[in-house]
C-alpha cells in the first residue's frame, strides 16, 4: 500500500480526546441527517397540503358561485317579466292597508286576499308556487303575515340587509328579486313599501326552483376531498336540511383534515348584496399516507444513524460520566471524588485532574474569604452602630429610640420569610434610619412645639442627607431605611411620594417600627401612648397617622408578634 497518498494510507491514530467522537457523530453525522430529512418532509407535506386544500377549496367555490349566480339570472330573467304586476300589486295592497287603517282597523281585519286572489292569475303556478304578505315594524319585526313561520322573526338582526333596505325605501318601494329561505333553499321574490305610519308592507313570491335546489344536494359529489360542505346566510344558518350545521369552530391542527369557509356575494337592490357563506371540510387521508411513507423513511434513517452512532456513545459515555460526577461535586464545594487514572482518554484525565487541584484550592480560599467576609460584615454594623450612637448622642430627643427600634425590628423581620442575611442586615442597619438628622440644626431637632413650615421643610431633608453617609455599595439596605422610611403606602410620604411595593421592603418595616416606637415613647412635645393606643392609632388613625400608611401584610404581622411578645422590658 505504499503506493498511495500519505493521507490515504492506514496507520494507527493516537487516542482522540472524547469531544472529537461527540463532535463528529453530533454535529456532522446525526444532527445534518435529522435536520435535513425532517425540514424536507416536513416542508413538502407541509406545502403540498396547502397547495392542494387551496386549489380543492377554490375550485369547489367557483363550482358553488357558478351554479348560484347562474341560478338566481335563470330566475330573474324568467321572472322579469312579471316585475311590474309584482309592483302595481304592492301599490294596491298598500293604498288597502291604508284606507283600512284611516278607517280605524288594525292589521288583523284587513282582507289581504282579496287583492292578492285579483292579481294571482297573471303569476303561473309553474313558476310561482305562492304568495304571502308580511307587516313589519319600523323596528324590524314582523307582526302580521300568513306565513306563521316567519311571524315574529327580526329582521333587524340581519344589519347589513335591515339597514340596505330602509336606505332604499327612501327613494320609493323596493323589490328584493332573490331571497333564499333557509332549511329548504327555496327562492323568493319580496317587494317592500313604506306606510306612512312608518311600518313596511311586504310581499313574498315563493318561485318553483327546485333545479336549483337539486344541484344544492349534489354540491358533496364536487370533488373526492370533501368530507362535508354547506351552503348558510349571514346568520350561518344551512340553505338546506341536508346540509351539516354551520361548525362553532373550524379544525385548527388536525394532521389530514381541513376546514375551510369562504363568501359569494349576489347583487340586489342597492346598495344590498346577498352573502352567503360556503363552509368545506377536506378529508386529505390518501395525501396524508405519503406523509406517513415520508415519516417511516425518515425513522428508518435515523435508526441507520443511531446504530453507526452507538459504539462512539459507548466509548464516551463511561467518560462523560467521570466528567459529570466530578463536576457535580466541584459545583456543591465537594472533594472530586473520581480517580483520574480510571479515565482512558487524556483530556478527561487531565481534566480530573485539574478538578482536584481546583477544589482544592477553592477550599482553602474559601474558609479564607469566609472568615474575611464575615470580619467585614460586622465591621460594618460595628460601624454603623457607632454612626447610630453619633446621631442619638446628636439628638437628644430620641434617647433609648435606637435600641427599642433595633428589638422591635428583629421582632418583625424574624416572622417574616426572608434570608438569614437579608434579615440580619435589616436588623442591624434599622439604627441608622434618623442618622441624617446628624445635618440638622439642633434649634430645630431640639425645639418644643410645632415646628413652622420652613423649620418643618427642612427636617424632611434629613432622609435626603443620609445619602452623603451612606453611599457604600454596603450599605443598600441602610440607605434604603434612611431614605424611604417615611414614604406612605399609599404615596402621601416623603421624600418622593413612592407607594405600595415601590418602597423598598426594609423601608415598609422600617415605617411600621418607628410609627409605632414614636407612640410608645416620650417626646417634649408629646406623652408616651400605652399599647393599646398605639395599636388603636395603627389600625384606625389619628390626625398624624392613617393605616393606609403601612403595608398591610406587613401590619398585620406586626401585631400579630406584639401580641405575643412582652415588650414590658423595653417600654
Amino acid at each position: 500500500m505504499h503506493w498511495l497518498p500519505d493521507f490515504l494510507k492506514r496507520r494507527k491514530r493516537p487516542p482522540r480526546p472524547f469531544d472529537y467522537y461527540l463532535r463528529s457523530i453530533l454535529f456532522r453525522v446525526i444532527l445534518p441527517s435529522i435536520a435535513i430529512s425532517a425540514l424536507l418532509s416536513f416542508t413538502y407535506s407541509y406545502y403540498q397540503h396547502l397547495k392542494i386544500g387551496n386549489l380543492v377549496f377554490e375550485g369547489v367555490k367557483r363550482r358553488i358561485d357558478i351554479l348560484i349566480t347562474e341560478s338566481v339570472k335563470g330566475i330573474r330573467k324568467g321572472t322579469l317579466h312579471y316585475e311590474n304586476d309584482i309592483m302595481a300589486m304592492l301599490k294596491e295592497l298598500g293604498e288597502r292597508v291604508e284606507k283600512e287603517f284611516r278607517a280605524g282597523r288594525d292589521y288583523s281585519q284587513i282582507n289581504y286576499q282579496a287583492v292578492i286572489r285579483k292579481y294571482k292569475g297573471k303569476f303561473p303556478e309553474e313558476l310561482f308556487e305562492g304568495i304571502n304578505y308580511y307587516i313589519i315594524s319600523r323596528e324590524g319585526r314582523i307582526i302580521w303575515t300568513d306565513y306563521e313561520k316567519d311571524l315574529g322573526l327580526d329582521l333587524s338582526r340581519f344589519e347589513d340587509f335591515w339597514n340596505s333596505l330602509n336606505i332604499a325605501l327612501k327613494s320609493g318601494p323596493v323589490l328584493h328579486r332573490t331571497g333564499i329561505e333557509v332549511m329548504t333553499g327555496k327562492m323568493r321574490i319580496y317587494a317592500y313599501r313604506r306606510l306612512s305610519n312608518g311600518d313596511i308592507l311586504e310581499l313574498g313570491f315563493l318561485l318553483n326552483n327546485q333545479d336549483f335546489i337539486e344541484n344544492l344536494r349534489k354540491l358533496k359529489g364536487l370533488s373526492i376531498y370533501l368530507e362535508k360542505i354547506g351552503v348558510y346566510n349571514v346568520a350561518y344558518l344551512p340553505m338546506l336540511s341536508d346540509f351539516p350545521p354551520f361548525p362553532k369552530s373550524l379544525l385548527r391542527f388536525h394532521p389530514y383534515k381541513r376546514d375551510v369557509v369562504g363568501e359569494i356575494a349576489i347583487e340586489d337592490f342597492p346598495p344590498y348584496e346577498q352573502k352567503m357563506y360556503v363552509y368545506a371540510r377536506l378529508n386529505f387521508y390518501s395525501t396524508f399516507k405519503i406523509v406517513l411513507f415520508n415519516t417511516f423513511l425518515f425513522c428508518i434513517l435515523f435508526i441507520i444513524i443511531a446504530l453507526v452512532s452507538f459504539n462512539v456513545y459507548v466509548l464516551v459515555k463511561k467518560e462523560t460520566s467521570y466528567i459529570r460526577e466530578a463536576l457535580e461535586n466541584f459545583k456543591h464545594f465537594r472533594r472530586v471524588g473520581v480517580d483520574p487514572d480510571s479515565s482512558k482518554i487524556s483530556e478527561v484525565k487531565e481534566l480530573l485532574n485539574t478538578l482536584i487541584e481546583a477544589a482544592d484550592e477553592i477550599e482553602r480560599e474559601g474558609a479564607e474569604n469566609k472568615a474575611l467576609l464575615e470580619e467585614l460584615k460586622e465591621a460594618f454594623y460595628d460601624f454603623a452602630e457607632r454612626l447610630a450612637l453619633v446621631a442619638e448622642g446628636y439628638d437628644i430627643d430620641t434617647g433609648d429610640h435606637l435600641h427599642k427600634v433595633k428589638f422591635l425590628t428583629k421582632l418583625l423581620v424574624d416572622a417574616l420569610d426572608l434570608p438569614d442575611d437579608f434579615k440580619e442586615e435589616i436588623v442591624n442597619y434599622s439604627v441608622l434610619h434618623d442618622v441624617g438628622k446628624i445635618f440638622i440644626p439642633l434649634n430645630i431637632l431640639n425645639k418644643r412645639g410645632p415646628l413652622d413650615p420652613q423649620e418643618w421643610e427642612l427636617m424632611k431633608q434629613h432622609t435626603i442627607f443620609a445619602k452623603r453617609l451612606l453611599s457604600h455599595p454596603r450599605f443598600k439596605v441602610a440607605l434604603e431605611i434612611a431614605l424611604y422610611h417615611h414614604e406612605n403606602y399609599d404615596g402621601t410620604g416623603y421624600p418622593f411620594g413612592l407607594a405600595g411595593e415601590t418602597i423598598p421592603l426594609p423601608a415598609r418595616i422600617m415605617k411600621i417600627v418607628d410609627v409605632y416606637e414614636a407612640l410608645r415613647s416620650e417626646r417634649p412635645y408629646k406623652k408616651a401612648l400605652s399599647h393599646e393606643e398605639a395599636i388603636k392609632i395603627l389600625l384606625y388613625g389619628d390626625n398624624r397617622t392613617k393605616p393606609e400608611h403601612f403595608d398591610p401584610v406587613l401590619l398585620k404581622e406586626f401585631l400579630e408578634v406584639l401580641n405575643k411578645t412582652d415588650l414590658s422590658a423595653i417600654f
